[in-house]
């Protein structure tokens, strides 16, 4: 039988620290240099999602869009709050200059190279509670369409 350790709040406070630790990693091959937490807390989560949501309803970036995977905009948006890349950028004003700068990370490879460095287990937790999130959003909008159905039937009689 596994001997569990107590979790004392000594033991708390460093397990909460540790999503606050920065390194600093390569990207492009050594080129330039950033910082990241390689961790991601509940609390980044629920910003990265709310972050990502908001972005994704803005009417011009969904004509732009169209059918993209949102999953890798979510991933923009968390090496947007997971590292120093963004501190720097200037000229972003609305979400169609952040859609170009997405792109262009994406196309370079700067996401992929932070994405190794973030735990893997704490990006699957992300994912995870995004797709909860679209789920349930997904059913939000079958029961509204539905109501509108019988709204507008009703309305006929």
């Amino acid at each position: 039988m596994e001997n569990n350790k107590k979790l004392t709040l000594a033991e708390a406070r460093k397990i909460n620290n540790s999503y606050s630790k920065v390194k600093k990693i390569d990207v492009m091959n050594g080129e330039y240099h950033l910082n990241i937490r390689s961790r991601i807390s509940y609390e980044d989560i629920e910003k990265i999602i709310d972050e990502a949501g908001k972005f994704i309803q803005d009417k011009e970036v969904i004509e732009e869009i169209g059918d993209a995977p949102m999953i890798k905009y979510l991933t923009c948006f968390t090496i947007k709050n997971q590292t120093d890349l963004f501190d720097n950028l200037e000229g972003i004003k609305d979400n169609m200059d952040l859609l170009e700068v997405f792109r262009i990370l994406l196309n370079t490879g700067v996401i992929n190279d932070c994405l190794n460095n973030i735990k893997r287990e704490d990006l699957q937790t992300l994912y995870d509670r995004f797709n909860e999130i679209m789920k349930v959003a997904k059913q939000i909008g079958e029961a509204q369409k539905i109501a509108g159905d019988i709204t507008g039937s009703n309305e006929n009689k």
